[in-house]
């Protein structure tokens, strides 16, 4: 369906597209969205301010690229590279000062304002499609390395996240917030690319000829780019792409890229020996990495047509592949017998000379990175990659206590990896050979493996507190952690620019004690010391990035701190309160850079230390200001502070009140002020509403702004109502599917009736149903249509409804009236008047959160899945997002990710008329009549050609019954927490060993794998899903777990979870649906626990050669039901029990009837505690019909089975023996 209009169909260089808008506001989500994940030392107030004023600033910003406005200067932030230092009898210091005259260890970043890291990113989505294009497709998985090389794909670093909806052509998600695509695929991509095509050239090369790895770097690539070359190359790129010349993009791209730095940043960077700053791409950009790509397309194309060929007839140099990552190439190469040095001279050499004549005068190769590796000491399991690889393989699973320790082991010992240069021997020195034999490469940088290893340690540490019991042994535990705490700060000693380092250090062990030392160490060598002994301005200047990023950091951590559980003895706080002492340190005196300040400044504001400065003037200041009830002057850009200082302190109503006298002079401005807010939703907005209705100054603008008011929950009689009103109630029978495609095609028909009703919101829209019911029951089939019709507005015109102006309503009406049906129907499964608007759970943390979001951004960028709208018990199916995702298109949006082909075929209104119909169709013949249960289907699409569905039964011992007890219902308590939890995950790992050495019998599999593993009922708290997830990923395969009893808006309730992994191109994600139970035993009910079934879910899997076959579980007591049996069996194929049943022969024979009057696989799978775990099918002969059976009670027992589901549906008899089908089936 082409809803959106046609000019947004494809970017293109054009002034048209650039000062769009829309397209502005896209560049910004990106934009915004990367800086807060990876530029640290950006100014995240102005990020905040941005996201509550986007609406306005995407219309200002787009009128300034058309009238030419200038950009701002260029802030210099010098940030720390790597460079060794040591402890001598004269304290800490680098370990050679006179390396820094060659080289300085400081990196030019660069901090530029939203406005402009906006404009180049609008310009990068102009451009995307055919820079994209003409590097090819690095993301095919069905593609070999042989056949990427082929297709002469070179270029895997900072590539756009594309569809490659034609082989060769490639189409930006520029509609979606991501940019860049995941670092850790493509890296891995990078490095395993040149071992694979290595190996066939080492198994067919002559028995004289030597493989080699050959690693590259360039020298300072971003500040060697000539941006006027640039500008040629993308010219060139796009006509080769077929888009015309439009000279007044161009005009406009060489102002937005015309970047200025100031002449005291000029000044300083010289000082700081940091090259050239004016010229090349700031360091910081966002898009700078596909402008960087785009300026080396060519020579990667240069290089590229070179393989196959000799490189240098020197020892007969072969290049046999060639693939890039940003600034690190990388080269296969075969030779005769020469030295590796000798090829590194060649390589250099050749390498050097085309980089100049393709890629651009200034570059250069980093000849002192150069290393030549033979293959052999690369490929090979000890390599470090595939030992990394290993670790991560070992971690991604359910990690039990002895891959935790063994890994913990190995991870420390990367921390010890040092750099260290081999000298440059002669061909003919004697030691020549001896030295090739030691000057083996790692092929992973030490500074890259220590990172690694302190983010995988800080995780390890924190799942071993999870499973440590409050015993002796948490001591024991906790000192072990202080000395890995300080091996990790000994590794930060020796490379001061491994913060991240020292920030895992600190989130291993947060004490004081041990961390002002190296604060002190810190401060005192910064250029905010008093006396400063440190006469090196490049200390200086590292100490002062050291600081900012501590600063940062300490920003998180007041949040962080608040949901991590550490032991009694340790007090993180303490840790922040230290750094805050050296924050007023820094802001009591002058440094050299006015970021640090920043990062200080915004400290103190996060832990609520507000200071009054008389100088300055800045977004911090002024947040300091707000913080002490002194706000400066109005500025409509600066609103936002007031929310952030309601967040920091959680004194919503105070700052709300205190907003309103602060614009309670502005008479005419007061609506525009309070609109924002209005959109955006949230608690702020509620206390400013609830601010509002006191202040008898703004009655009138209460009244006008009423659209926004906060629905109140009342009981709807069952007749002619509000729609507004029915979903805000405790009885929104709009959550269930049913009702929903009821409720559209009632929309549908009340705008053919009366078209004014398009854009109006459910407060002015009236429902009636026919014929009557309550209005938790619009799902039963007996409730034919619901009448919509305009109601007298009493809250005005909502604009949040308004058709937007991407909506395609010139060619058909029916986009504004299909999409205006979808806001409709998004408002009412959200239970609230926002339709852009999520289901998820607010934290409890009191803290900066930020403002991400605001109405105008989410807009363009909702996610639609059951869980996300409704949550976990998804009383909607994902046919419901997909018919959102349908509706409510955007620009940059392909909605040809809809899986659902009846919603793909939606064209029009007839057609989407006639889609609703059917589906309604399809819901209420899948109604359980007999149990009154809705059904709601989950299709899941696993590719498998083996016609068996291997299924696991988990039977595990904890928790055991006793364990419950009317004060810890949901076993909260923290020793059996750690007991449980280390129980889970020994099973876990249990369960994937028991697959493994199934598979490795069987010898049909690399990795261990099961279609479906089953877990007994309460078996899983709801805290450790996340063990379950991990099994699941582990072992691709859909898991059905009994959780802990959880709460459910103030009840407690019994769930059994559906976790499904959904891989797709973009990556996994996961489908959650939560099956509830409805009757209770007598000890659920002496424990209040309360029955909750809204709905049977039943889950489609598809791709197995005789499916799909259709699952669906009961929880214990609920599989008693006979007539719950007799709904579904001709629903599913497999019926699947999680119990906790200490009745065991009850429930053997309930699965011998069950197994033959459903006519269906069986599985039960019960506790330990009692055994009895069994998988049943009604096959003729009792050995086939009884697969597994686990006797005798306290057994932990893991059953594999590969069953047979086709069998009860099949017609062909070649099979086993099935049981004559009883009557009625």
């Amino acid at each position: 369906m082409k809803q959106i209009v046609e000019k947004y169909r494809a970017l293109k260089p054009t002034i048209d597209y650039l000062s769009d808008e829309i397209v502005i506001a896209q560049a910004w989500k990106k934009t915004h969205g990367y800086i807060r994940s990876f530029n640290w030392y950006a100014d995240t107030l102005a990020l905040d301010v941005s996201a509550l004023t986007i609406e306005g600033n995407a219309k200002k910003w787009a009128g300034q690229i058309s009238r030419g406005r200038n950009l701002k200067k260029l802030e210099l932030v010098p940030a720390a590279k790597s460079e060794a230092w040591m402890f001598d009898d004269t304290g800490w210091h680098p370990k050679d000062f006179s390396k820094r005259n060659k080289k300085s260890p400081l990196r030019p970043l660069a901090h530029l304002t939203i406005r402009d890291q906006t404009w180049a990113s609008a310009a990068m989505l102009c451009l995307a499609d055919a820079v994209e294009t003409v590097q090819g497709n690095c993301s095919n998985k069905n593609q070999s390395f042989e056949m990427t090389r082929a297709s002469k794909v070179y270029s895997y670093g900072n590539r756009l996240v594309c569809d490659w909806k034609n082989k060769d052509k490639a189409w930006f998600r520029w509609g979606n917030s991501e940019t860049y695509r995941k670092f850790f695929t493509d890296y891995q991509n990078f490095l395993k690319r040149p071992l694979e095509l290595g190996r066939l050239v080492s198994n067919q090369a002559l028995g004289s000829e030597n493989v080699f790895i050959v690693n590259l770097d360039l020298s300072k690539f971003y500040n060697t780019i000539d941006v006027d070359v640039l500008i040629e190359r993308l010219q060139d790129i796009s006509s080769g792409f077929g888009h015309e010349i439009c000279d007044d993009f161009w005009v406009a791209f060489k102002r937005i890229t015309n970047w200025q730095w100031s002449q005291e940043d000029i000044d300083l960077a010289k000082e700081l020996k940091l090259g050239d700053i004016e010229t090349g791409l700031p360091q910081g950009l966002v898009s700078a990495g596909f402008y960087a790509n785009a300026y080396l397309a060519d020579f990667d194309q240069k290089i590229g047509d070179k393989i196959g060929g000799v490189l240098s007839k020197t020892g007969n140099i072969v290049l046999h592949d060639y693939c890039r990552y940003v600034d690190d190439l990388r080269l296969v190469i075969s030779t005769d017998d020469i030295t590796p040095q000798k090829i590194a001279d060649e390589i250099n050499k050749v390498i050097g000379k085309l980089l100049i004549k393709f890629g651009g005068d200034k570059l250069a190769l980093n000849t002192e990175k150069t290393k030549v590796t033979h293959l052999s000491d690369l490929d090979n399991s000890g390599s470090m990659a595939n030992r990394i690889e290993m670790i991560q393989s070992d971690l991604s699973g359910p990690a039990d206590r002895d891959i935790l320790d063994s890994t913990a082991g190995i991870l420390e010992n990367l921390l010890t990896i040092e750099d260290e240069a081999t000298p440059v021997l002669g061909d003919n020195h004697a030691d020549l050979a001896l030295l090739q034999i030691s000057s083996f490469d790692h092929d992973i940088r030490p500074d890259t493996l220590k990172r690694f290893a302190a983010n995988r340690l800080e995780s390890i540490v924190r799942s071993k507190r999870r499973i440590v019991s409050l015993d002796d042994k948490e001591t024991e535990h906790e000192g072990s952690n202080e000395l890995l705490a300080k091996k990790l700060i000994l590794a930060w000693m020796k490379d001061p620019s491994l913060a991240l380092v020292l920030r895992k250090a600190i989130e291993i062990y947060p004490d004081a004690d041990l961390f002002e030392p190296v604060f002190k160490a810190i401060f005192e060598r910064s250029s905010f010391a008093k006396g400063n002994q440190e006469k090196d301005k490049t200390t200086q200047t590292m100490m002062d990035y050291l600081l900012s990023d501590l600063f940062r950091c300490a920003s998180d951590f007041n949040g962080y701190f608040q949901v991590i559980t550490y032991p009694e003895n340790i007090k993180p706080f303490a840790v922040i309160e230290l750094l805050a002492r050296y924050a007023q340190k820094v802001i009591a005196t002058d440094g050299l850079f006015s970021f640090t300040v920043r990062q200080a400044m915004m400290l103190l504001a996060v832990t609520n230390k507000p200071v009054l400065l008389n100088t300055g003037d800045n977004i911090q200041k002024d947040l300091h200001s707000i913080l002490v009830n002194n706000p400066p002057a109005y500025q409509s850009q600066r609103s936002a502070l007031f929310e952030v200082a309601a967040q920091i302190t959680d004194n919503f109503d105070t700052y709300a009140s205190l907003f309103l006298e602060h614009i309670e002079d502005l008479t005419e401005q007061r609506y525009a002020a309070l609109e924002p807010f209005a959109k955006r939703g949230g608690p702020f907005w509620l206390a400013l509403w609830k601010q509002l209705n006191k202040k008898v100054s703004f009655k009138a603008i209460a009244r006008q702004i009423k659209w926004a008011a906060p629905q109140v929950s009342l009981q709807p009689k069952p007749r002619k109502q509000l729609l507004s009103k029915v979903i805000c109630s405790d009885i929104n029978g709009f959550e269930f599917e049913h009702a929903l495609i009821k409720l559209a095609l009632g929309l549908v028909d009340g705008a053919d009736r009366d078209p004014s009703i398009v854009a109006k919101s459910p407060n002015e829209i009236t429902v009636k149903l026919s014929p009557s019911y309550s209005w938790d029951k619009v799902w039963l089939a007996e409730v034919k249509e619901i009448e919509c019709e305009l109601a007298p507005s009493k809250t005005g015109a909502d604009p949040r409804f308004v058709i937007p102006t991407w909506i395609d309503t010139q060619s058909s009406q029916d986009n504004g009236i299909i999409y205006w049906v979808g806001t409709i129907l998004r408002a009412s499964v959200l239970g609230g008047a926002d339709f852009t608007g999520s289901h998820w759970k607010v934290g409890e943390t009191v803290t900066y959160k930020g403002l991400r979001t605001s109405w105008y951004k989410r807009r363009m960028g909702m996610m639609h899945s059951p869980e996300s709208i409704i949550g976990e018990f998804a009383t909607v199916s994902g046919w419901f997002s997909d018919l959102l995702m349908r509706c409510l298109q955007w620009p940059g949006f392909e909605s040809s990710f809809v899986q659902h082909k009846d919603v793909r075929a939606v064209l029009d209104l007839e057609s989407f008329i006639l889609c609703l119909k059917e589906r309604l169709g399809y819901l209420n013949d899948l109604i359980c009549k007999s149990s009154s249960l809705p059904v709601l289907p989950t299709e899941v699409y696993r590719p498998n050609n083996k016609e068996k569905f291997r299924i696991v039964t988990v039977q595990q011992l904890l928790p055991r019954t006793t364990d419950f007890s009317a004060a810890d219902v949901q076993l909260n308590n923290e020793s059996f927490r750690a007991k449980h939890r280390d129980h889970l995950l020994a099973v876990c790992q249990l369960t994937v060993k028991t697959l493994e050495a199934k598979l490795k019998s069987d010898g049909d599999e690399k990795k261990p794998s099961a279609d479906l593993i089953v877990f007994p009922e309460v078996s899983v708290h709801i805290d450790d899903q996340d063990v379950i997830k991990r099994l699941a990923d582990k072992t691709q395969s859909i898991v059905f777990a009994g959780l802990v009893f959880t709460d459910h808006k103030g009840k407690l309730v019994n769930i059994a979870r559906w976790f499904i992994p959904d891989y797709r191109e973009s990556g996994r994600q996961w489908i959650i649906r939560d099956q509830g139970k409805e009757n209770m035993t007598i000890p659920e009910k002496q424990m209040g626990i309360t029955g909750f079934r809204p709905c049977q879910h039943i889950i489609n899997v598809h791709g197995h050669p005789d499916g799909p076959f259709r699952l669906t579980g009961a929880i214990c007591y609920d599989a008693t039901d006979i007539r719950l049996a007799a709904d579904l069996k001709d629903k599913t194929d497999l019926f699947v029990i999680t119990a906790h049943n200490k009745d065991v022969n009850t429930f053997d024979n309930m699965a011998s009837a069950l197994q033959y009057h459903m006519y269906q696989h069986v599985v039960i799978t019960n506790i330990g505690e009692f055994g009895g775990s069994t998988i049943q099918a009604p096959f003729k002969e009792p050995y086939d019909r009884l697969i597994s059976h686990v006797h005798g009670v306290g057994q932990i027992a893991i059953s594999t089975a590969d069953i047979d589901l086709a069998a009860f549906k099949r017609s062909s008899k070649k099979y086993k023996e099935v049981k004559t089908k009883p009557a009625g089936v």
